[in-house]
């Protein structure tokens, strides 16, 4: 079976059908633990492959992504140096049209957790920024992978405070989806710490009467509905690790 230095010179192919049945046959490899990726640059495998990311064609973007996946999976920590181009690429895919590709993004994302490559802290001090992503999807799922991520590895992962001025500005964003999954992601992270956020709203951040209100009402729901989490502390007050 071919190896990864045997698939290098194909990845630039032009021709949409062979590109296709490139990512299919490396997926089948790398599937298979017992076939090894070391090879002479993984290096430059791992850039052409985040390449395909940025494909106009959806299911060589998907393919990249779960190409990106699988060595995920065998590099863990050693990744680390190709996150500046590859967690970007995975960060404008968010924004996709198609479901199955931003469920992709998604998973890449959540998969840097799961093998060590960062810590849910590392992670979003690199996804910050793109809370003002040109694409309002791309606002709108980064929110949804806080969430996620708040609900794998608690608040007591995160330095929440250093997020909140960008959750606040999105409270006004200028897209109503963008704004109501702000909310949503606002009340996510009351019900994991606790009365602390509601006071740090009202005194930090000077949120219009109107919006505070809002928030205050869906704060009171959650709290009488006896999901908040026990750990419900000083997560705001809590130096950055």
């Amino acid at each position: 079976m071919a190896g990864i230095d045997e698939f290098i010179p194909l990845l630039n192919t032009a021709d949409t059908k062979k590109k296709l049945a490139v990512g299919a046959s490396i997926i089948t490899f790398l599937e298979d633990p017992d076939n090894s990726i070391v090879c002479e640059d993984i290096g430059r495998f791992v850039d052409l492959i985040t390449g395909w990311i940025n494909s106009s064609h959806y299911k060589i973007c998907q393919n990249g992504i779960d190409i990106l996946c699988l060595i995920l999976d065998r590099m863990k920590e050693a990744f680390r140096p190709y996150l500046s181009k590859s967690l970007p690429a995975a960060v404008d895919r968010l924004g996709d049209q198609r479901d199955v590709v931003r469920n992709s993004a998604h998973i890449f994302i959540m998969r840097l957790l799961e093998t060590d490559v960062l810590t849910p802290q590392l992670l979003f001090e690199r996804l910050a920024p793109s809370f003002a992503h040109k694409s309002n999807k791309v606002r709108e799922e980064l929110m949804v992978c806080l969430q996620n991520v708040l609900n794998e590895y608690g608040a007591n992962a995160l330095s929440l405070s250093r997020l909140m001025p960008n959750l606040v500005k999105l409270l006004s964003d200028p897209q109503a989806t963008v704004r109501e999954v702000a909310v949503t992601t606002m009340v996510e992270i009351y019900r994991h710490v606790g009365e602390k956020m509601r006071a740090d709203l009202m005194k930090k951040y000077n949120l219009p009467a109107a919006k505070m209100q809002v928030l205050s009402a869906k704060f009171d729901e959650v709290r009488d509905s006896g999901t908040m989490l026990a750990l419900a502390t000083n997560v705001f007050t809590r130096p950055m690790e």
